[in-house]
């Protein structure tokens, strides 16, 4: 008799647990932040500043709503014979689900000039 009110028992306790489960499943947060852009007419250098390149740019999420301030710049792509630069940028929202969008800059890159060096005249064994 003790054996059948300690397995009723335990069927009871795992429909509750069963029951929170799918209660916390179902609200969770699976939707991905939205990255939209406005117009940025910025000319992507080398040496600009992520600052610049997050101009025009925002973040929604359904949940969390305007986290903006979470976008950050994932990587730079230069791409020299077309004079443009692709930036990706990516967000996390606050249950961890992450959005990837990416813009292409005009891009300007100054020419590296390299240096020969000096030629120096040795006496043949490796000494000047």
């Amino acid at each position: 008799m003790n054996s059948k009110v300690t397995v009723i028992l335990l069927i009871v306790i795992d429909i509750a647990m069963l029951g929170i489960c799918a209660f916390f499943y179902i609200n969770k947060d699976g939707q991905r932040p939205k990255i939209s852009f406005t117009e940025n007419t910025a000319v992507y250098t080398a040496d600009i500043g992520n600052d610049i390149l997050l101009e025009g740019v925002s973040a929604q999420d359904n949940v969390d709503g305007d986290i903006t301030d979470r976008v950050v710049v994932e990587k730079i792509l230069e791409n020299r014979d077309d004079n443009s630069a692709v930036v990706y940028y990516a967000v996390c929202d606050y249950s961890g689900n992450v959005s990837k969008a990416s813009r292409v800059f005009k891009a300007e890159f100054k020419e590296e000039k390299k240096e020969i060096p000096e030629a120096v005249e040795t006496d043949g064994k490796g000494k000047e």
